[in-house]
């Protein structure tokens, strides 16, 4: 009888911290939802916003646009995503 060892593959998620003014300052905006803003700069913010590349959403979520708005689990404790950004940033 042979047994398999189940392995755990799961994936690094690889981010930053960025000011609500960052994507506005490079002239990006989101495919879905939205970027950050000057409003999720202010401290208390009880879950910290997260914008996903447009591969990441795919990806991990299926391109499933009713996750904008909803807690999600990356690498770090749970963000809220706020949107996605289009193929080419």
């Amino acid at each position: 009888m042979a047994f398999r060892r189940a392995v755990h593959t799961e994936r690094l998620w690889r981010g930053l911290y960025a000011s609500g003014s960052f994507f506005d300052g490079l002239g990006v905006h989101a495919q879905v939802g939205r970027v950050l803003n000057d409003a999720d700069d202010q401290p208390g913010c009880a879950t910290p916003p997260a914008v996903l590349s447009y591969t990441t959403w795919r990806s991990r979520y299926a391109g499933d646009a009713g996750i904008v708005g909803r807690t999600i689990s990356l690498n770090r404790p749970p963000a809220c995503a706020r949107g996605f950004l289009s193929p080419t940033g």
